[in-house]
């Protein structure tokens, strides 16, 4: 099940963490990774990165 983020305020930045292809596995925890076009989130925890 995937958790809702609250919503980031304007002055809040937004950090992916950047890697160099699709990765199917979450680094941080092991889960599975959801890819949306090229923006990649953990279905499980909150780590979220982009395609390089």
């Amino acid at each position: 099940m995937l958790k809702q983020k609250p919503k980031q305020t304007a002055n809040e930045p937004t950090e992916y963490a950047p890697v160099a292809n699709h990765v199917e596995t979450c680094p941080d925890c092991a889960e599975t990774v959801v890819d949306g076009q090229g923006l990649l989130a953990c279905t499980d925890c909150d780590w979220t990165a982009l395609v390089a």
